[in-house]
Protein backbone atom coordinates (compact mmCIF):
# COMPACT_ATOMS: atom_id res chain seq x y z
CA UNK A 1 0.00 0.00 0.00
CA UNK A 2 1.39 3.60 -0.83
CA UNK A 3 0.69 6.30 1.97
CA UNK A 4 1.35 9.88 1.63
CA UNK A 5 4.43 10.19 3.15
CA UNK A 6 6.07 7.33 0.41
CA UNK A 7 7.94 9.50 -2.32
CA UNK A 8 10.59 7.23 -3.16
CA UNK A 9 12.37 7.31 -6.39
CA UNK A 10 9.76 11.06 -6.90
CA UNK A 11 11.35 13.84 -8.66
CA UNK A 12 11.96 17.15 -7.73
CA UNK A 13 11.71 17.34 -4.13
CA UNK A 14 15.19 18.38 -4.27
CA UNK A 15 17.91 19.01 -0.75
CA UNK A 16 16.59 20.77 2.61
CA UNK A 17 18.93 23.72 2.91
CA UNK A 18 18.02 25.16 6.26
CA UNK A 19 19.17 28.81 7.26
CA UNK A 20 21.35 29.29 10.09
CA UNK A 21 19.10 32.15 10.92
CA UNK A 22 15.98 29.98 11.15
CA UNK A 23 14.72 29.89 14.63
CA UNK A 24 14.08 25.62 15.45
CA UNK A 25 10.46 26.30 16.08
CA UNK A 26 8.03 29.52 14.56
CA UNK A 27 5.63 28.90 17.65
CA UNK A 28 5.62 28.14 21.19
CA UNK A 29 3.05 25.32 20.93
CA UNK A 30 5.46 23.70 18.41
CA UNK A 31 8.35 23.23 21.02
CA UNK A 32 5.52 21.77 23.27
CA UNK A 33 4.37 19.23 20.68
CA UNK A 34 8.33 18.24 20.26
CA UNK A 35 8.64 17.88 24.43
CA UNK A 36 5.87 15.92 24.47
CA UNK A 37 6.92 13.47 21.46
CA UNK A 38 10.31 13.60 23.29
CA UNK A 39 9.10 12.91 26.71
CA UNK A 40 6.74 10.36 25.62
CA UNK A 41 9.28 8.36 23.74
CA UNK A 42 11.79 8.44 26.94
CA UNK A 43 9.09 7.38 29.34
CA UNK A 44 8.86 4.11 26.82
CA UNK A 45 4.91 5.10 26.45
CA UNK A 46 5.55 4.73 22.75
CA UNK A 47 9.07 4.27 20.73
CA UNK A 48 10.22 6.36 18.12
CA UNK A 49 9.38 3.54 15.34
CA UNK A 50 5.73 3.59 16.88
CA UNK A 51 5.83 7.64 16.85
CA UNK A 52 7.53 7.31 12.97
CA UNK A 53 4.62 4.84 12.11
CA UNK A 54 1.94 7.42 13.65
CA UNK A 55 2.95 10.06 11.41
CA UNK A 56 2.65 7.55 8.20
CA UNK A 57 -0.43 6.42 9.09
CA UNK A 58 -1.88 9.77 8.66
CA UNK A 59 -4.44 10.79 5.84
CA UNK A 60 -3.27 12.47 2.68
CA UNK A 61 -4.99 15.69 3.95
CA UNK A 62 -3.58 15.55 7.46
CA UNK A 63 0.07 14.27 6.03
CA UNK A 64 -0.06 17.69 3.97
CA UNK A 65 0.39 19.67 7.07
CA UNK A 66 3.28 20.82 8.87
CA UNK A 67 5.59 19.07 10.43
CA UNK A 68 4.43 20.07 14.28
CA UNK A 69 0.81 19.30 13.19
CA UNK A 70 1.29 15.97 11.80
CA UNK A 71 3.57 15.02 14.84
CA UNK A 72 0.82 16.37 16.81
CA UNK A 73 -1.86 14.14 15.18
CA UNK A 74 0.35 10.97 15.08
CA UNK A 75 1.10 11.92 19.04
CA UNK A 76 -2.79 12.05 20.04
CA UNK A 77 -3.69 8.92 18.13
CA UNK A 78 -0.80 7.04 19.38
CA UNK A 79 -2.12 8.00 23.25
CA UNK A 80 -5.72 7.36 22.08
CA UNK A 81 -5.39 3.85 21.03
CA UNK A 82 -3.35 3.38 24.68
CA UNK A 83 -6.37 5.02 26.09
CA UNK A 84 -3.91 7.22 27.61
CA UNK A 85 -5.09 10.99 26.87
CA UNK A 86 -7.72 12.55 24.11
CA UNK A 87 -7.49 14.85 21.57
CA UNK A 88 -8.85 17.99 23.33
CA UNK A 89 -6.68 17.23 26.42
CA UNK A 90 -3.40 17.54 24.65
CA UNK A 91 -4.70 20.42 22.93
CA UNK A 92 -5.25 22.16 26.00
CA UNK A 93 -1.89 20.90 27.33
CA UNK A 94 -0.24 22.22 24.20
CA UNK A 95 -1.79 25.41 23.92
CA UNK A 96 -1.97 26.34 27.31
CA UNK A 97 -1.09 30.05 28.27
CA UNK A 98 -1.02 31.20 24.08
CA UNK A 99 -1.60 34.33 22.35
Amino acid sequence: MVRPHDVGGAEGYGRVHPSPDEPPFEHVWEARVHAVHQQLVAAGVYSRDEGRDGIERLTATEYALGYYERRFLATVRLLQERGILGEDELAELILRDQP
